[in-house]
């Protein structure tokens, strides 16, 4: 009895010390590996500044990442199948495998813990990496930028050193990757957001667009018919 045994009793040891390894590792918390098979989803909106902090964090950090563009103007956050993913109707949202994260500043410390850095450029806030100390004050100083606030906080050498760094920052390739278009408002919003619209409300655009031209042309009909009516009294 105990040699027939024997074979089942070493395969229940071996998945019991199997399954009590991998909860040990997801106790520690583990990092998890920069694979294929770690897929990342993040649903932002180029206009937000949350959405640009995370993702300038994603790219300095070399993750494969699929984004989509949730359009603000469009309320397209308060669709159905966003509330879903996070009922507060808020942008940015990270998708890990399983995991799903709505806080930008959660987010930021999920990759922060999970993900670990490759060595960058010397002197940044940190030290000798981009972190996310750099991610942060990026965004901030591109933002300002964008309001024409730039020469008011550090521009005309009022602060040689903030103007340095963000001179430096612009230079890197990820941030131009992420936010290098983003000052520019036609086309990173007006644009995109005009062809949304045009492709969901084809046949209403259409539409309007003929009567808008029948009830024009119509109208210079009947201002020529009336003038000509009225050129022989004048």
């Amino acid at each position: 009895m105990a040699s027939e045994n024997g074979p089942e009793t070493q395969e229940e040891k071996a998945a019991l010390i199997q399954g009590c390894s991998e909860e040990e590792a997801q106790q520690q918390g583990s990092i998890v590996p920069r694979n294929k098979e770690s897929k990342l989803t993040l649903y932002h909106w180029t206009q937000s500044f949350n959405s640009q902090k995370v993702r300038l964090a994603i790219a300095e950090k070399g993750l494969r990442c699929e984004e989509y563009d949730v359009s603000l103007p469009l309320s397209e956050h308060n669709e159905p199948w966003f509330m879903r993913l996070n009922p507060a109707g808020e942008v940015p949202v990270l998708v890990h495998n399983d995991n799903v994260i709505c806080d930008p500043t959660q987010i930021i410390d999920y990759l922060e813990e999970n993900f670990n850095d490759e060595e960058g450029s010397p002197s940044w806030l940190c030290g000798d990496f981009f972190s996310i100390a750099d991610v942060s004050l990026a965004v901030t100083l591109h933002r300002l930028k964008f309001l024409g606030l730039s020469r008011r906080y550090w521009g005309n050498g009022r602060r040689v050193n903030v103007e340095t760094y963000y001179e430096r920052v612009v230079e890197r390739q990820a941030f131009r990757r992420v936010l290098g278009y983003v000052n520019n408002i036609l086309i990173s919003a007006v644009l995109p957001v005009a062809f949304r619209v045009a492709k969901k409300n084809a046949p209403v655009i259409v539409g309007t667009t003929l009567l808008v031209g029948f009830l024009g042309g119509a109208t210079y009909l009947a201002f020529l018919y009336m003038k000509k009516r009225l050129s022989p009294f004048t």
